[in-house]
């Protein structure tokens, strides 16, 4: 099941399922097929992994990272979507270990957006696909704020943009607190 997730074969997946693979089961560091779709941008994996009833979107593995954390990592913006959409979404998990030890997703991509990989960018407007998962998380977590924590919130606060909504939003927000 890992495999056909992190491949992006549906089709497989439903095969492995009618002859009984369980979705849920964990590999050696503790991800399930769904944080693999969410590493790899396996977008129809991921979907149809979501739709299955049991899916729990803020499982995480061995480091206490959750799909979303991988998506960020893994910097696939479609994925990061699609995964923030869903209403039990927790945005302030920390991850416990590996690189990105104390770090909720939306840090993680503050530090990943830093670290962009020459090439990766959109050649019509500049920005990379790391820039748009910032982009997504930063705007979802600032229509959650009632959902993050403080720090959270905070970090939202920090992070300057190139967008211009997004700095003009943030801006309007400190105007309206004083």
């Amino acid at each position: 099941m890992h495999i056909a997730a992190q491949h992006d074969n549906v089709e497989a997946m439903r095969l492995l399922l009618r002859f009984g693979a369980n979705p849920y089961l964990l590999d050696s560091s503790e991800r399930s097929p769904l944080h693999l779709a969410a590493k790899y941008g396996s977008f129809s994996a991921l979907e149809f992994l979501i739709s299955l009833v049991e899916v729990n979107v803020n499982s995480k593995d061995a480091y206490s990272q959750t799909a979303l954390m991988h998506a960020v990592i893994g910097g696939n913006p479609e994925c990061v979507q699609r995964i923030i959409d869903e209403p039990d979404i927790d945005l302030n998990v920390l991850a416990t270990g590996g690189a990105h030890f104390g770090q909720t997703a939306l840090q993680i991509a503050k530090e990943v957006k830093d670290e962009s990989v020459e090439g990766e960018s959109d050649s019509d407007t500049g920005r990379t696909r790391r820039d748009i998962v910032l982009e997504i998380l930063t705007k979802s977590c600032g229509a959650r704020r009632r959902r993050l924590s403080r720090k959270g919130i905070e970090l939202i606060r920090n992070i300057n943009m190139d967008d211009d909504h997004c700095t003009e939003r943030s801006s309007e927000s400190r105007s309206r607190r004083k």
